[in-house]
């Protein structure tokens, strides 16, 4: 098996594993469901189970994509990585989670859209993109689109922090 089709299998099937003790064992044991939700869409478990779903699907498609390429002579192509390309991959990932954690501390006080709009912005820059139009486009209407949508259409309270008394 060649190492960039072994490490796509890997990878697939840690997903799928990650996904597995979500589904099986922290959505069950952190997510209080109340006796009275006859629809299924309005348990507070609906949403989390969904989104662990769709992780637990895209690790079986890389899982899957790797198995079957693992006889391609061409998986040798990509580089292997240097040390210090290692550790920028590496604090590239630590600062994402810390600012996914950073910014769920701050949406009580900033309210959704603020803070969601930074780590938009942050992400997709973390994630190689250096278009300032369409990362400002993107990380703008989608909150305030999100918000509109829960807080209007759904119905659903959500903070609005240092914003309150403006809406």
């Amino acid at each position: 098996m060649n190492p960039h089709a072994r490490h796509e299998t890997l990878t697939g099937v840690v997903v799928v594993a990650i996904s597995a003790v979500l589904a099986f064992a922290v959505i069950p044991a952190g997510i209080v469901l109340p006796s009275g939700t006859d629809i299924r869409s309005l348990s507070p478990d609906y949403w989390p189970r969904i989104v662990v779903g769709m992780a637990a699907a895209a690790g079986i498609c890389l899982a899957a994509s790797g198995w079957r390429r693992r006889h391609d002579a061409d998986g040798e192509q990509a580089a292997p990585q240097g040390g210090a390309e290692r550790w920028r991959a590496i604090m590239r990932i630590l600062v994402a989670f810390a600012s996914l954690f950073a910014c769920y501390f701050l949406i009580p006080i900033a309210g959704m859209v603020l803070p969601t709009f930074v780590l938009g912005l942050l992400l997709m820059w973390l994630g190689g993109e250096r278009r300032w139009k369409p990362m400002l486009l993107t990380s703008a209407l989608l909150p305030i689109v999100l918000h509109l949508f829960f807080a209007d259409f759904a119905n659903v309270p959500l903070p609005l922090g240092i914003f309150e008394g403006m809406f």
